[in-house]
C-alpha cells in the first residue's frame, strides 16, 4: 500500500511546480513570486517577483521579467497545430 506524505511547507500554496532536469530542485510560484527549493522542500529561495522561470537542459535556472520576450531557445518554431503545409 502506498504511503501518503504531507506536502512540505515550502510548497503549500505553490502552483506550477516544475522539477529540475536532475530532479533535485523544484521551481514554483507563490502569488507573483518565483521560488526554488530542494525536492524535499528545504532551502526555499526567493528568486524574485513578476518573473517567468524555466529550467535549462543543463539544470541551470533561467528567468526573465514578465515584460521581456522569451529567450530564443524557448520559442517554438511551429506552434502545436500550426505546422507548415
Amino acid at each position: 500500500m502506498a504511503q501518503v506524505k504531507p506536502l512540505p511547507s515550502a510548497f503549500v500554496g505553490a502552483r506550477l511546480l516544475t522539477l529540475s532536469p536532475k530532479g533535485d530542485q523544484v521551481l514554483y510560484y507563490r502569488g507573483n513570486q518565483l521560488w526554488t527549493a530542494r525536492r524535499d522542500g528545504t532551502q526555499p529561495t526567493l528568486i524574485g517577483e513578476n518573473l517567468t522561470g524555466w529550467w535549462e537542459a543543463d539544470g541551470t535556472l533561467g528567468s526573465r521579467t514578465a515584460t521581456q520576450p522569451p529567450p530564443p531557445s524557448t520559442v517554438p518554431t511551429d506552434p502545436p497545430g500550426m505546422g507548415r503545409q
